[in-house]
């Protein structure tokens, strides 16, 4: 199986490995993502402090972080008695994705089989193909919910867009996520918000 560790509790690796991957995930945002924007003159991914409302602001790095991990991430223990709060995140998908029922219900079913045919292997804890789909069937999800961000007319443009933007991230927040907590990637992601509101209203 894999190993799993609790939040502070002294792991430098996993905490040094963090800020790497923390370092990179902002990297990528300023060097790759943002230049493919720029390069489309795509408005809504430059928000900054001077852009939000005191609301905005507060949802940004309160609301989001707390809901999202709970929503998307809260799931993501490694145990099977936790696997099926995976349920909240497919009826958002419905409703989201209603014009997209029937294949947005086939990869549900597809998930729920996989849970149900992992149960005959394994007691406690889901096997690691199964936790592997279901972060990144997450962080796909986590990041296609973002589309509106994007201000264009075109509906697949703007998911791929969100893909681009957002899935190295979500992917990062859910190894945060199963490794430290779901406080740690609560923490992790207020503080991401945290650096881009501020980056932006440097640079823009």
């Amino acid at each position: 199986m894999y190993n799993k560790f609790t939040l502070f509790q002294g792991n430098t690796s996993f905490i040094l490995s963090s800020f790497i991957f923390y370092i990179f995930i902002l990297i990528y945002t300023y060097f790759v993502s943002d230049p493919i924007f720029q390069f489309y003159e795509i408005e809504g991914y430059d928000d900054s402090f001077r852009d939000l409302d005191n609301i905005g602001v507060f949802s940004a790095l309160l609301i989001a972080p707390v809901l999202e991990e709970l929503i998307f991430r809260g799931y993501l223990t490694g145990y099977r008695k936790h696997f099926l709060l995976i349920i909240p995140q497919i009826i958002i998908m419905l409703i989201i994705f209603y014009n997209y029922f029937i294949i947005v219900s086939l990869i549900s079913t597809f998930l729920i089989f996989l849970f149900y045919y992992d149960k005959k292997r394994t007691e406690d804890l889901i096997s690691n193909q199964l936790l592997y789909f279901s972060i990144f069937f997450t962080s796909i999800l986590f990041s296609l919910i973002h589309y509106e961000n994007f201000q264009i007319d075109s509906f697949y443009f703007s998911l791929m867009l969100s893909l681009i933007a957002f899935l190295p991230g979500a992917l990062y927040l859910a190894y945060v996520r199963f490794k430290g907590g779901l406080i740690y990637s609560t923490i992790t992601h207020f503080l991401m918000n945290l650096s881009i509101l501020t980056i932006n209203e440097i640079i823009y």
